[in-house]
């Protein structure tokens, strides 16, 4: 019978959590919570539970520090309401990665790749296939650069001299550092998930060059303002239901 820790600094999601796993798994043994980090660290090396449920953002630690700190890493199911932490938390060797708020049958699953990894004896074949079962899928080939053709050539333009890209009707622009403007024919949607890490997307139609941002301003209607470093010292403004990634991102407390 697996023992387990729910850590998460919310006690909404850990009471949600708990009535969950109570239901889909009543034979596992519930050995505490934590509410945040730290408290997380003691629980764990004190009680060396089986399994833990972890949040990724709390606001002593976060859930990738608290394994830095461990002297014996057990069996780890990261519960986020983000997305974005799934190849990160795969590279910490978690067994699986939970979005809030969490489904049952989503939950069933982790229960069955907890329960056949916590199986004594089990078969060398099996723990093979279920292995391979779990393993995160392949990340995209990321851009180093983008071609964009202008008259009878084609230019390469690098991605960390791209300021923004901004969306239009029928193409998307580029817009550079040093203030020139390109033209393609792909889709923004096309383009985030082979963008470097450094890219994030402020709203609909503009994915951002952090790197280039100077100053950011409040706006109205939850909005912000990013003022970009770039030569024509652009302006570009976020769209309000991008304002938690962005937060989130930037690690913004406005």
């Amino acid at each position: 019978m697996p023992s387990y820790i729910i850590v998460d600094d919310e006690r909404p999601n850990r009471v949600l959590l708990k009535a969950l796993l109570q239901d889909c798994a009543p034979h596992f043994t519930l050995l505490a919570e934590a509410d945040g980090g730290n408290k997380a660290i003691e629980l764990i090396e004190s009680l060396q539970p089986e399994v833990v449920f972890l949040d990724i953002q709390m606001p002593d630690k976060n859930g990738f520090e608290v394994l830095q700190q461990l002297s014996k890493i057990p069996f780890v199911v990261f519960v986020t309401a983000y997305d974005e932490y799934a190849v990160k938390a795969f590279e910490q060797n978690a067994i699986d990665y939970l979005l809030k708020p969490v489904e049952e049958k989503r939950l069933v699953k982790t229960i069955e790749k907890i329960t056949q990894l916590t199986t004594p004896n089990l078969p060398m074949q099996q723990l093979q296939l279920l292995l391979q079962q779990i393993q995160p899928a392949p990340s995209p080939s990321l851009l180093q650069q983008i071609a964009v053709k202008q008259g009878a050539k084609i230019i390469l333009v690098p991605m960390e001299n791209i300021a923004f890209f901004e969306g239009k009707e029928k193409y998307v622009a580029i817009q550079t550092k040093d203030g020139k403007q390109y033209l393609t024919n792909h889709t923004l949607t096309g383009l985030e998930p082979n963008l470097p890490p450094y890219f994030l997307r402020i709203q609909k139609g503009t994915i951002l060059n952090t790197n280039c941002i100077a100053e950011i301003h409040k706006h109205a209607n939850n909005r912000l303002q990013f003022i970009l470093n770039d030569a024509a010292k652009s302006q570009v403004l976020s769209g309000t239901s991008y304002i938690q990634t962005i937060r989130q991102k930037l690690g913004l407390h406005l």
